[in-house]
């Protein structure tokens, strides 16, 4: 029971500090670029998928289509991402536009310094602990193998 325990403020904690990064990056990226956090994910995926679907990019980050559907419309009204018809004529293809290119690259430094500041305190050990365990849970995808979550 003890060992349960723990492991349920693994969860917890993992959710708070997604939730506490996710919050301090999203204000962030806001306010000195003007895209929120999950266009900045979505403009990385699609940065390394060129030419991928929104259906793609919302099975990737795990949303729903018409939440991926409203981002991407925001970005591509600002002239970050293009949709170009695919072989589907209900599926478009996305890239990202030279100005895109251009804004992604200064928010991924941007990002990249507060992930530097953040882990500044932290071993390298335990940095590497972290991450094999992490990579682990998600490449088993353990809550989808037992079909929903025990904790929630």
């Amino acid at each position: 029971m003890e060992e349960f325990f723990l492991e349920k403020k693994i969860i917890f904690k993992m959710h708070m500090l997604m939730a506490i990064m996710d919050k301090y990056l999203d204000n962030f990226l806001k306010k000195e670029m003007k895209i929120s956090f999950s266009q900045f994910l979505m403009m990385i995926g699609i940065k390394y998928h060129k030419g991928c679907s929104q259906k793609r990019v919302a099975d990737f980050y795990k949303m729903t289509e018409a939440a991926v559907s409203r981002q991407l419309e925001i970005l591509e009204e600002r002239g970050l991402i293009k949709k170009t018809k695919s072989g589907n004529k209900r599926e478009y293809s996305l890239i990202l536009t030279n100005k895109g290119k251009k804004e992604l690259l200064i928010a991924e430094k941007l990002s990249d310094n507060y992930i530097i500041n953040f882990f500044s305190k932290t071993k390298k050990d335990e940095k590497e602990i972290i991450n094999i365990f992490l990579s682990n849970s998600i490449k088993t995808d353990r809550f989808s193998k037992i079909g929903h979550c025990p904790i929630f």
